[in-house]
């Protein structure tokens, strides 16, 4: 399977030429056989030539015919190679400024810890300024994911600070708030605090108010 393709199937559902070549290292001289055997065999399909803006370099893009097709050569390019294409195109997209929840799955699959913590709290607050609480919590939970890991460390690693650690273990419970789920709110905050199971009762009802007015506090922020 020529690498640009296998590159198109890391990058997702719609990539570019150029970010086709920079993920899979080929020169836009080797990638343009590889691409036009693609097209002839009707893998993929090109959209985009009617764009406004001629000079973007995703002028032209390219997505799979179907996504059984992407899904294929997306398991036969091996694990080694996916993990390398992921870095690749985390490079690539974050040079053209894509979201966050974009990036976080690359550095994720990419097994980029940093990256995936630093990236997904960036998602998570992304979904909630969205009012996508639910989204939010999946962001925010792969970071906990991989800040459980640096528990044991001496240190965090460098890049990562302490205020962005309990940044992260206050906005779920904003979420869960956001969402009026009480139980899962008060897990959250008891687990960054420390406090027992007593404190459950004793702020509940209060915290049931808080999910009241929740979504027009939010709002205003």
């Amino acid at each position: 399977m020529p690498d640009a393709l296998n590159a198109g199937a890391v990058l997702g559902r719609h990539f570019s030429f150029e970010q086709a070549c920079q993920t899979a290292d080929l020169s836009e001289n080797e990638g343009l056989p590889a691409l036009d055997e693609t097209l002839i065999k009707r893998l993929l399909h090109e959209i985009g030539e009617e764009a406004a803006d001629h000079f973007n370099e995703s002028y032209s893009s390219y997505f799979f015919t179907h996504d059984k097709i992407r899904d294929v050569v997306y398991t036969d390019a091996g694990e080694a190679r996916r993990r390398v294409f992921h870095r690749r195109a985390l490079d690539v997209l974050q040079a053209a400024a894509a979201p966050a929840a974009e990036l976080a799955h690359h550095a994720f699959a990419a097994r980029l810890p940093e990256q995936t913590f630093t990236l997904s709290v960036a998602a998570g607050d992304d979904a909630m300024r969205l009012f996508a609480a639910r989204d939010a919590i999946a962001h925010y939970e792969r970071a906990r994911q991989v800040a459980a890991q640096w528990q044991s460390q001496p240190r965090l690693p460098s890049g990562i600070v302490a205020d962005s650690l309990r940044h992260l273990y206050s906005q779920p419970g904003r979420a869960y708030e956001f969402l009026s789920e009480v139980e899962p709110a008060l897990r959250v905050y008891t687990a960054r605090t420390g406090r027992k199971d007593r404190v459950f009762s004793e702020t509940k009802r209060d915290l049931r108010l808080s999910c009241q007015v929740s979504f027009h506090a939010y709002a205003a922020s």
